[in-house]
């Protein structure tokens, strides 16, 4: 028999539990621990990153060349998307919770 700790609410040890070796399969399954390790040290990130939306990053909303006669026509403003310094599209399925 194994003996493993039980603990209370406030993280105190209220005691111990008897627990048959058989019961909980009889073999180490690796794939399994490392699941629950990553598992833990996921939910230990601050979780908190967020990128800048297109009214966040600094800039005008000017184009930045005319229409037509520069060569470089059809260019919209330089916080859009698909600009490097960009920001990111508004979408609502793209929000984290």
């Amino acid at each position: 028999m194994l003996a493993v700790p039980v603990f209370d609410m406030a993280g105190k040890r209220a005691g111990e539990i008897e627990i048959d070796p058989a019961r909980l399969g009889g073999h180490v399954r690796p794939r399994l621990i490392k699941q629950a390790v990553v598992a833990f040290l996921d939910h230990q990130r601050q979780d908190s990153a967020r990128t800048k939306r297109r009214s966040d990053v600094s800039g005008s909303t000017r184009k930045l060349y005319r229409q037509k006669g520069t060569g470089n026509a059809r260019v919209g403003p330089i916080r859009s998307p698909i600009r490097r310094g960009g920001g990111a599209l508004l979408r609502s399925a793209v929000r984290a919770p």
